[in-house]
Formats: structure tokens, C-alpha cells, sequence
């Protein structure tokens, strides 16, 4: 069972996801498509905030397993929306043809390039690649935390420790806070990327200051 301080990260993780995606959803200016990307980049908004979401209320439910196993998935969603969005014409082409794989540390290269802050993306991603991939395939990341002992017992329960829940939502706030950024950045809607920077800002003191 989580902490009463991590159910709180949990909690506001929620909050700030649903505030985001609120951007775009309830856009009532209305909005022109202006070229093909445009539509698929709405298609992926809804993607990457369903997936965070989904993945939240898993956690809420004490479901970690599920929610670790969503952890590569919506890395996926986020990195294919910046593709759509930025990539390169043949990136893009074959994502409308369904023939697209992602290439995880050259697209966090290709959103460092975008963010101009070092190799800061790329150089998690690497790190966490094998991880990602062993959470979502059952691999070790998920079998070693089934079980746990207590009084000489073994229960066969999920044991994720507070640190590594913790942990989690945080890696998740930072995908929908760039997808957020770089969305409404890409279509133009200076008004909603404002929102999106302070709202992530706001979040990220009201973390660092507990």
C-alpha cells in the first residue's frame, strides 16, 4: 500500500495531467487544420494524456504492475507526437503508413536538439531503455517485485517501494509536460503553451519546496 505522501504525488500528478490536456480539449477558439501533421499531432495529444492518465489511476488502484508496464508505452505515445510533429518528411510518412518504429535514443536526440539543453533526454533514455522494455515484457524489472517477505513468509503481492511509485509519476510529468509544451508550441497556440509552462512550473516548485 502506498504512503499517504505518495497517494498526494499521485494525486497531483492527476490534477496537473487533466489540467494540461484541458488545453487543446476545450479549446474554444476553434482551430484551422493547416497541414496534415496537424491532425495526427491532436490524435496523439489525446493518446499520450489517456495514457498518463490510465496509468495514474492504476497507482490510485494499487495496480503498480500495469501502471510500470504503461511507463514504455507512454514514452512511446510521446516520442511518436514529437515525430509527427518535428521529425523529419519520412519520419512522418511512415507514421501515416503504420510502418514507423521508434528509435528511442534518436528520437530523445532529436528532442534534445528541439530543447537545446545538452543531451539531457538521450542520455535517460539510455540508461532507462533496458528498464522500459523489461516493465512492459515481464521481464525482471516485474518478477522481482511480486513477492515480498514478512515474518519469514513469502507473499505473492507486488512489492514497489514508495521511492520507485514516486519515482514513476515523476518520469510520466515530465513526457505530458514537454508534450504539452511542444504541442502547443507547434500549433501555434501562444495562449495554451503559456498555460502549459506555468502550469509545469507551478508544479515543479510546489514539489521542491515539500
Amino acid at each position: 500500500m502506498s504512503s499517504p505522501e505518495t497517494k498526494l504525488v499521485i494525486t497531483k500528478a492527476m490534477l496537473l495531467s487533466q489540467r494540461l490536456q484541458l488545453l487543446i480539449n476545450r479549446n474554444d477558439k476553434g482551430y484551422v487544420i493547416r497541414n496534415a501533421r496537424d491532425p495526427v499531432a491532436f490524435m496523439y495529444w489525446n493518446i499520450v494524456f489517456e495514457h498518463h492518465q490510465g496509468l495514474l489511476f492504476l497507482l490510485q488502484n494499487q495496480y503498480p504492475a500495469p501502471a510500470f508496464a504503461l511507463l514504455r508505452v507512454l514514452q512511446e505515445a510521446a516520442f511518436r507526437s514529437f515525430v509527427t510533429m518535428f521529425g523529419r518528411d519520412a519520419q512522418f510518412a511512415a507514421i501515416k503508413k503504420g510502418t514507423y518504429r521508434v528509435k528511442f535514443e534518436a528520437v530523445a536526440g532529436q528532442i534534445d536538439a528541439k530543447l537545446q539543453m545538452g543531451p539531457m533526454v538521450q542520455l535517460r533514455t539510455k540508461t532507462t531503455i533496458k528498464a522500459l522494455h523489461g516493465f512492459t515484457h515481464g521481464g525482471a524489472q516485474q518478477l522481482l517485485r511480486q513477492f515480498s517477505k514478512a515474518d519469514d513468509a513469502l507473499d505473492i503481492i507486488s512489492n514497489y517501494s514508495d521511492a520507485e511509485v514516486c519515482g514513476l509519476v515523476n518520469e510520466t510529468v515530465v513526457m505530458v509536460g514537454l508534450t504539452a509544451a511542444f504541442t502547443t508550441e507547434f500549433l501555434n497556440l501562444v495562449a495554451e503553451n503559456a498555460s502549459a509552462l506555468e502550469m509545469f512550473a507551478e508544479y515543479v516548485r510546489s514539489e521542491t519546496t515539500n
